[in-house]
């Protein structure tokens, strides 16, 4: 075995394909939530305020139909991104100090809280 290509090997330059690939899927499990919180605020129903109610406004009292069937395809989404990122990161890591990716936890938290709201109060 060359000690030149054992050196070389240990000390990579760059991440390798995996790595970048975990990156990838947490940044865009985290992108998909923020989709799913602006599709939340565009379907949620508009606030009665007083100046509302002094101009005689029409506002829209119930959840938009058209958007809600996208909330669960974003959740479903978000849910499958940040479990293979834990998965990968899981496999990935060779050392205890290796990162432990505390953002995909806080990630899956926040997703069952989105989850158990679509469920109790939107469906």
């Amino acid at each position: 075995m060359n000690q030149e290509y054992s050196v070389d090997r240990r000390h990579r330059r760059k991440p390798d394909i995996w790595m970048r690939l975990l990156q990838i899927s947490n940044v865009s499990a985290w992108i998909v939530l923020l989709g799913f919180q602006c599709l939340w605020w565009i379907a949620k129903p508009e606030m009665d305020t007083g100046v509302v109610r002094y101009h005689q406004l029409e506002m829209r009292t119930q959840w938009m139909q058209s958007v809600l069937p996208w909330m669960p395809v974003a959740l479903i989404g978000c849910i499958s991104l940040s479990v293979a990122a834990l998965l990968l990161s899981h496999y990935r890591s060779r050392r205890r100090q290796d990162g432990k990716y505390r953002n995909l936890w806080l990630l899956l938290v926040l997703i069952a809280f989105s989850v158990v709201f679509y469920w109790t109060e939107i469906r």
